[in-house]
């Protein structure tokens, strides 16, 4: 087997750009909040979102 770590066009399927993991993290943390959203029932959004909205009428 040859060693590839010298040649330009090397990559390293293993190596972690910390950059993007952190947006990985951060997108599939906003994803699982969508989803929960998404489960809630019309009812129960609706429960949850008029206090808000009269909050936010406010300013």
């Amino acid at each position: 087997m040859t060693c590839l770590r010298g040649r330009p066009d090397y990559f390293d399927s293993l190596a972690v750009d910390r950059e993007q993991a952190r947006d990985v993290a951060r997108w599939r943390k906003a994803d699982r909040g969508r989803t929960a959203r998404l489960a809630l029932s019309v009812a129960e959004r609706k429960e949850i979102g008029e206090p808000l909205a009269g909050i936010c009428g406010r300013y």
